[in-house]
């Protein structure tokens, strides 16, 4: 926690702001992204391991000298 508060005390300073401006800065300028649902992480790593075999398959055609 002191780190953070650290953190924002150096920021505001560099910004030239107090500690409460510097905040409601930060809140007015902000945006907050939603997290990742289960559903989205599943399709993400059947994205991925999709990604995987066609690598692979790609290397293997490479390998056996296949041309396009």
């Amino acid at each position: 926690m002191l780190i953070e508060y650290k953190a924002l005390l150096r920021n505001a300073s560099a910004a030239g702001l107090t500690i409460s401006e510097y905040i409601r800065s930060a809140l007015r300028n902000s945006t907050v992204k939603e997290r990742l649902t289960a559903t989205h992480l599943q399709l993400l790593t059947k994205l991925t391991g999709m990604a995987n075999n066609l690598n692979q398959i790609a290397k293997r055609a490479n390998q056996a000298g296949c041309r396009s």
